[in-house]
């Protein structure tokens, strides 16, 4: 869009979904993908939408019980995690909606406790209405030098503010 012609629209451009997920292409080192929280807002700086709806995960480190170690990641506690199984790219880690929602921003906090380089090296954020079909809304290339216990926030690139 050039500079000076008006948005069409406000907010973001995919609209409101039931599904939203976070998907890692690379962990920042040759370890699994693993974080201690992840908050999805409607609007920058906004609120963490992710309440009252339901975590899954396509993998977690121990599988005793994997949709437990998914809620760690929407649980609000940086001492507790989710990690993919070691070396798996392209692991996601989603969350159900009770109703659809926009997410214009994703947060991102890495563990606190060791190994702060196994948070999102390349990832992208996708959303669906089925929980089958996804779309990528954005991507994240080249995140590197996490610090323990770091919070990074990404906002939609198409994002577009009133």
């Amino acid at each position: 869009m050039h500079p000076s012609e008006a948005a069409s629209y406000s907010g973001s451009p995919h609209g409101s979904h039931a599904y939203w997920r976070f998907v890692s292409m690379a962990a920042d080192s040759d370890d699994a993908v693993c974080f201690a929280e992840i908050e999805f807002r409607a609007t920058p700086g906004g609120a963490d939408q992710a309440t009252g709806g339901t975590p899954t995960a396509s993998s977690v480190w121990t599988a005793s019980n994997p949709d437990l170690f998914a809620a760690n990641a929407f649980d609000d506690n940086p001492a507790t995690i989710w990690s993919a199984e070691n070396n798996t790219n392209y692991a996601w880690l989603r969350y159900q909606f009770a109703s659809p929602v926009e997410v214009a921003e994703v947060a991102i906090t890495a563990r606190n406790d060791v190994a702060a380089d196994t948070s999102p090296g390349e990832f992208a954020i996708q959303y669906s209405d089925d929980g089958t079909t996804w779309t990528t809304a954005w991507v994240v290339l080249g995140e590197t030098g996490w610090s323990l216990g770091q919070t990074r926030v990404y906002t939609d690139p198409n994002f577009v503010e009133e």
